[in-house]
């Protein structure tokens, strides 16, 4: 380690004084030996498939905390049987998508005219909030099985903003909004399916929430208490004016 530290530098390697140098592959193949900086190679960075996800962090009021809306995952594939909000796919990409696109990007940038590119499943086109809110309430309503009046009375829902999750084998783009169940009853005309239920924070917890889960339940309650912060917040009293001598005659 210290060799490397002291002698095999980066960007100023000092071959001269080391002590391995009859054995260095990089010495031997280069000519010029100010090129051994070249070595070892960096292999090509993998180009991972995307799938994109609108993410309802649903909530109600129940006794003294917050009951969440949630999913069980199917029994095999990725993140198999776990519990997570309500997860709708909009759409995906292949890595050989996803890799012309971001060339696109990175020739538009070079390129001195500046031309908006499009590109299919273009991000802009499948993640407009009012897209996502369209097919959230297709995938409630069919797969979940929440009533019309339900859905229409999820107020307020809030974009509380997006983020990306990366796995050894894919990338998931995860749009987030937060949506209120005034009411703590069930509802009789809801007919949620056997994998949808509704959990307690530490219900949620003791089950095994997903890291990308708990960033959304996490930014969730962030929303939450910055309304509170709101709430709680002092008027700000009202300042008296002074009088001015005319008033006085």
């Amino acid at each position: 380690m210290e060799l490397g530290a002291t002698v095999c530098i980066p960007k100023a390697p000092r071959c001269g004084d080391c002590p391995v140098q009859k054995y260095c592959v990089a010495y031997k193949l280069e000519k010029d030996k100010s090129n051994v900086i070249q070595y070892p190679k960096k292999a090509k960075k993998k180009t991972l498939p995307d799938e994109v996800y609108a993410v309802t962090v649903v909530s109600r009021p129940n006794d003294k905390s917050m009951e969440y809306l949630v999913m069980q995952r199917p029994k095999k594939g990725l993140l198999a049987g776990q519990w997570q909000f309500i997860c709708t796919k909009m759409f995906s990409r292949t890595a050989k998508e996803v890799e012309e696109s971001e060339n696109s990007i990175r020739n538009s940038k070079t390129n001195s005219c500046k031309t908006k590119v499009t590109t299919k499943n273009s991000f802009d086109n499948g993640t407009h909030y009012s897209t996502r809110k369209e097919e959230t309430d297709k995938y409630l309503r069919n797969a979940i099985g929440m009533c019309v009046d339900c859905i229409d009375s999820l107020k307020p829902r809030v974009d509380i903003g997006s983020f990306i999750h990366t796995f050894s084998h894919i990338r998931h783009h995860l749009y987030v909004e937060s949506a209120r169940v005034d009411k703590n009853s069930e509802c009789s005309a809801c007919e949620f399916s056997e994998c949808t239920t509704w959990m307690t924070k530490k219900q949620l917890h003791d089950r095994g929430l997903t890291k990308s889960m708990s960033t959304c339940l996490e930014m969730d309650e962030n929303l939450m208490n910055e309304h509170k912060r709101k709430g709680n917040a002092r008027p700000k009293k009202k300042m008296k004016l002074q009088m001015k001598i005319s008033q006085f005659t």
